[in-house]
């Protein structure tokens, strides 16, 4: 059912959520990860929040030895921060994107009020 809208979420009587429907199938699951555009106001329970940077490159992450596709978690500790920082490299070997150029991706979860200063 992935990259499929959901007709429904649903909810026990409890309001606890169970899983979704589309069609005729149902998927059933303890938690629902979606878009807030899925659901309602009152059912949203924001547990935290991502901030994703894609970046352009004309080289490969130094220190990589050339690498052509990467990924690299810096420790939440090493960074005195409480989450883990992830940052994936792909490239043309891929098929991705130009040749010498190298896409990457940094994200982690939102500690503080200015995102773009943690990442």
């Amino acid at each position: 059912m992935l990259n499929t809208n959901p007709d429904e979420i649903l909810f026990d009587e409890a309001g606890k959520v169970q899983g979704i429907r589309v069609g005729e199938n149902t998927a059933t699951a303890p938690i629902v990860i979606c878009d807030p555009s899925y659901t309602t106001e009152d059912k949203l329970i924001a547990k935290s929040r991502v901030i994703r940077v894609i970046c352009l490159l004309d080289h490969p992450i130094p220190g990589t030895n050339d690498a052509q596709s990467i990924q690299i978690i810096l420790p939440a500790k090493q960074l005195n921060r409480n989450n883990d920082t992830y940052i994936s490299m792909v490239s043309y070997s891929h098929l991705i994107c130009a040749k010498g150029i190298y896409v990457v991706s940094v994200s982690t979860t939102i500690e503080t009020e200015n995102p773009m200063e943690e990442i």
